[in-house]
């Protein structure tokens, strides 16, 4: 009997055009937060602008937390992005989810 592994984990799998709104910004940001510090500036600047500066600044300490998480624990190095420059052309259509689901939260926070 012979037994193949896979190796699953450390390579594209999908193109972020099929995801979902949250599920296409999960990993763009993911992305930049691991292209170093202008990539890390440009996430706090997207979740200030769209969150607003508390719901930003808590968005973000919660990120960094998921990020360490990875680093630390994750099976292998999430799989870096070959263009910050492309990610961030692709964040218009993310940051409008996002303005969605802030208005959504505000909306029931409301009631």
């Amino acid at each position: 009997m012979t037994i193949t592994l896979q190796k699953s984990g450390g390579a594209p799998v999908g193109l972020i055009a099929e995801l979902d709104g949250i599920g296409a910004a999960s990993v763009i940001y993911l992305r930049m937060w691991y292209g170093g510090p202008l990539s890390k500036a440009a996430v706090w600047k997207d979740f200030s602008s769209s969150l607003g500066l508390d719901h930003g600044r808590r968005a973000l300490k919660s990120f960094e937390n998921l990020c360490r998480l990875c680093s630390q624990h994750g099976r292998r190095p999430l799989v870096g992005m070959q263009s910050t420059v492309n990610a961030l052309d692709q964040m218009n259509p993310v940051l409008q989810t996002l303005s969605q689901l802030q208005q959504t939260m505000n909306a029931r926070m409301r009631y």
